[in-house]
């Protein structure tokens, strides 16, 4: 061991920063984000890779600007994280059970970037859209997963500097496919169907 603790090895001492400690490779890192959107936008879909990864503003920025459409997150809290880093998609992939407390932080996440989120029940979906709706940003569409049963997916209107047209009303768990759970997506957007109730 060397006197600030570092061990010794093959006879040399191992000058750096006091262990345990995170040391990244940034060439391979830049690799690796690049040759991972370069596959993904080969197969013609869109990126959402998982910030569990890394939990590194400065590594999803790194993968955004290689073209990945957004971030996959776990939790409201994250979302609030990548959001406040200039993140401007993120899609919140554990199934959220909102409370009011919940609904407004992610009505205030939404003024800053893109929110998508899960549900996993008709019941989830609906309180989702009470409780957004109450918070002042009420659910812009939903699409529920016709292979897995109760999933669904609900999306948040995108900040108003990005809105093309006022936003059209709720619709939650209509047929149709959603990025749940998933990295990558198809490019072309689900369809909406507005009016409909949620299904199982």
């Amino acid at each position: 061991m060397t006197d600030q603790g570092v061990p010794q090895r093959a006879g040399r001492g191992l000058e750096g920063p006091d262990t345990p400690v995170v040391v990244i490779d940034r060439d391979v890192l830049e690799r690796n984000v690049r040759r991972m959107a370069e596959a993904v936008a080969a197969a013609g879909l869109e990126l959402r890779p998982h910030a569990k990864t890394h939990k590194i503003p400065e590594i999803a920025r790194l993968q955004v600007e290689a073209g990945s459409r957004g971030l996959t997150v776990a939790t409201v809290g994250e979302a609030e994280v990548f959001a406040e880093h200039g993140i401007g998609e993120l899609f919140i992939a554990y199934p959220l059970w909102l409370t009011e407390r919940t609904a407004r932080r992610l009505a205030a996440v939404a003024g800053r970037a893109r929110i998508s989120f899960g549900v996993d029940s008709v019941e989830g979906a609906r309180n989702a859209a009470r409780r957004l709706a109450e918070a002042g940003r009420p659910v812009w569409r939903c699409w529920s997963r016709s292979t897995a049963g109760t999933t669904a997916v609900a999306s948040l209107p995108p900040p108003r500097r990005t809105w093309p047209r006022p936003p059209a009303r709720a619709a939650c768990g209509s047929p149709g496919s959603s990025p749940s759970r998933a990295t990558a997506t198809p490019r072309a957007r689900p369809q909406r169907w507005p009016g409909r109730s949620a299904r199982p």
